[in-house]
């Protein structure tokens, strides 16, 4: 499977990838919204966990911005932001789950194997690449 994080904060997204490519997933970082909006609408990703306090394109707009060019690869938003409003926001503008970031590792793994098996990509049509889990 193959995972896009967008997260701006090294620790973290250190953290989460290291955690996830253990588990031996495949994983793309981009440190910004713009970076990462670019990614997600240009290869196939079985997974976006997004970051919502992002520079350059705040994550709730890279969610909208995906959701309006019909990428339907499912959304997992991993954020400090714990409102409700936020979390409300963000399922209704296309969000698949929602996670605060007093995390633990093995959950987003296993939030986002069953996103991902519950919603397969539409990318493939554009020819994108992609790599499964092995």
């Amino acid at each position: 499977m193959r995972i896009l994080l967008v997260e701006d904060e090294a620790k973290v997204s250190n953290f989460v990838a290291r955690g996830l490519t253990e588990e031996r997933f495949a994983v793309d970082i981009a440190a910004d919204g713009k970076s990462g909006l670019d990614l997600a609408t240009t290869y196939h990703y079985d997974l976006v966990i997004l970051d919502l306090m992002l520079p350059l394109l705040d994550g709730s707009q890279v969610l909208r911005r995906l959701r309006a060019e019909n990428v339907q690869v499912p959304v997992l938003i991993l954020t400090a932001r714990d409102a409700v409003a936020d979390k409300v926001g963000n399922f209704e503008a296309g969000a698949d789950d929602y996670l605060t970031k007093a995390l633990r590792l093995c959950r987003v793994a296993g939030t986002g194997e069953s996103l991902a098996a519950a919603r397969p990509c539409q990318l493939q049509q554009r020819g994108a690449r992609g790599r499964s889990r092995t």
